[in-house]
């Protein structure tokens, strides 16, 4: 599955169907996901100040935020990541006031799981179209609006 994210480009995702899962039941560097990536950097922009890859590792279910929560590889290196799975369950009410499943008509991830950074972003982005009428290029948009232009006005 490739998309492309406005900070790095073409992006990839492994293991990305929903209904089949790809695992190792053994740990450590010989038993993991290897991976030999060609980075073109004549495909990048003159105004790139780095060439490498960004990893991201999120459950299949959450939108990856690379910007975030990634870890860069620079070109030329080999690099090695250790991981460890940490899950975390909030109590619904009356042990807090979180949202059911924290989706609301705002979140601008709607076929992802809610996320904090997921909801940071949705209240940005409902700011940003209040005050602009056009949403920030870098995040989706509800339906029914569209992301700003360079070329568009800018709101008083």
């Amino acid at each position: 599955l490739t998309h492309v994210d406005p900070n790095f480009g073409s992006c990839f995702t492994f293991n990305h169907n929903r209904s089949m899962n790809l695992t190792s039941l053994r740990a450590g560097p010989m038993y993991g996901l290897r991976m030999l990536v060609y980075v073109n950097a004549s495909d990048y922009m003159p105004t790139t100040e780095a060439t490498g890859i960004r990893l991201a590792i999120h459950d299949k279910e959450d939108y990856p935020f690379p910007d975030t929560f990634g870890y860069s590889a620079p070109t030329g290196y080999i690099s090695s990541f250790g991981l460890r799975l940490r899950r975390m369950t909030r109590l619904p009410a009356p042990y807090g006031d979180c949202v059911p499943d924290g989706k609301t008509s705002d979140y601008i991830y709607q076929n992802y799981e809610y996320s904090v950074e997921g909801c940071y972003r949705s209240c940005f982005q409902q700011l940003v179209l209040k005050d602009c009428h056009c949403g920030d290029p870098r995040f989706p948009v509800p339906a029914g609006h569209k992301h700003c232009q360079a070329t568009d006005p800018v709101a008083s």
